[in-house]
């Protein structure tokens, strides 16, 4: 009976829980390697920014994305040290019932053994067979010695193959223990790394807020260069409507139009790589009081000598320069715009079609840091839009 209900077990363990962990193990080991990946891309930021001998807002935005990356890290590891955990547990009772049968078998085994001790005498046998009241009786009683031999054989096997199923299952707990004790000195170090991190953010943020006129001023330039930008692109939109109400779409224009609003949330990034450091809508910055910031699109923070891209086949339909965001190009798709801004120079023409992840332009590079800054919009009519409800995570 106990052989049956293991059995059983391990037929459940094999076919339902044993794929849903290793799956789940997998998808852990994957978002790992993507946060480690965004870290070492934040990091690559962070040094660039540092670069610089004053402190930036930059930089805290940078580290803020990195602290964020750094705890989702120490989240996923907990998280796998959990399903280990599981596993352990797992391992633990499957060997706590392998222990159990074989004990089980090694006792039926003993009793067969003493049994055959008992009976071991050939002479015995042939006088027990011989003893058979017609022949039917004595080949059944010859089956019986051949059976009795052959299950003591079978005992025999069945016990070797527990006794090394159970080796295995006892080095595979040895590895997972072992995965548990490396995993948890790896979140150990990560919360060290987490902590002079924070320290790193409180002491740019305590030299920023001495020079709180300064930023402000910095801050109240770049929020009217904002208001000339948003003036030009409502300036654009209204000449093409020529005087209508609503912007007159062609078939085609229809087309492309449904299909860039049946992607939301799936566009690609205006660059190949970036961190958002500035999001949209009106805002107090999170670490410097009295700081508020109005932003009617994104601004990402890439890499020196990275370039704008589109995201969506569409047409050129303006290049205007303001101050403060330099080359502006603006996108037509269908109804909607996407606005690429602070570009020191550009690849496209007005009235050119252009299709998705097109370069369009250079992203300004800040010399002093190393780095390059975008300020990307989307408009649906005369509306701004939520950038981040509409291009991918990454």
């Amino acid at each position: 009976m106990m052989r049956i209900k293991y059995i059983i077990v391990c037929f459940l363990l094999s076919f339902c829980l044993i794929p849903c962990m290793a799956q789940s193990k997998e998808e852990l080991q994957s978002e790992k390697s993507k946060i480690e990946d965004d870290i070492k891309y934040t990091n690559k930021l962070l040094s660039e920014t540092t670069k610089g001998k004053k402190a930036s807002i930059n930089q805290i935005y940078v580290i803020d994305k990195q602290i964020s990356s750094r705890n989702k890290l120490i989240g996923n590891i907990n998280k796998e040290i959990r399903t280990i955990d599981r596993g352990i547990t797992s391992t633990t009772d499957s060997i706590n019932m392998l222990n159990r049968e074989l004990e089980s078998l090694r006792d039926e085994y003993a009793e067969m053994i003493l049994n055959t001790w008992y009976n071991k005498n050939a002479y015995k046998r042939l006088s027990y067979i011989f003893a058979s009241k017609d022949l039917n009786q004595a080949f059944r009683r010859i089956a019986y010695f051949r059976y009795y031999s052959e299950r003591r054989k079978a005992y025999c096997n069945d016990i070797i193959a527990k006794t090394d199923e159970l080796q295995n299952k006892q080095d595979y707990l040895e590895k997972q223990r072992l995965n548990k004790r490396n995993l948890a000195q790896e979140q150990e170090k990560e919360k060290q790394v987490l902590g002079n991190e924070k320290q790193q953010k409180n002491a740019i943020v305590q030299k920023l807020t001495k020079e709180e006129k300064d930023l402000k001023k910095k801050i109240q330039k770049q929020q009217d260069a904002l208001m000339k930008l948003n003036k030009a692109i409502a300036e654009a939109i209204a000449k093409e409507k020529k005087g209508s109400s609503k912007l007159e779409l062609t078939p085609e224009e229809k087309i492309i139009s449904d299909k860039f609003e049946g992607n939301k949330g799936k566009l690609p990034w205006p660059c190949e790589r970036g961190i958002i450091i500035e999001k949209f809508g009106t805002h107090a910055h999170p670490d410097l009081k009295g700081i508020v910031i109005n932003s009617t699109g994104i601004t990402i923070l890439t890499e020196a000598n990275s370039s704008a891209r589109a995201i969506f086949d569409g047409k050129v339909t303006k290049i205007i320069q303001i101050p403060q965001y330099d080359n502006v190009i603006i996108v037509r798709h269908g109804e909607y715009l996407s606005v690429y801004s602070n570009l020191s120079s550009v690849y496209v023409s007005v009235g050119d079609q252009v299709k998705t992840k097109q370069a369009l332009g250079a992203i300004r590079s800040d010399n002093a840091e190393g780095t390059a800054q975008m300020h990307f919009e989307i408009w649906q009519d005369n509306t701004t839009q939520n950038p981040e409800s509409w291009i991918s995570g990454r």
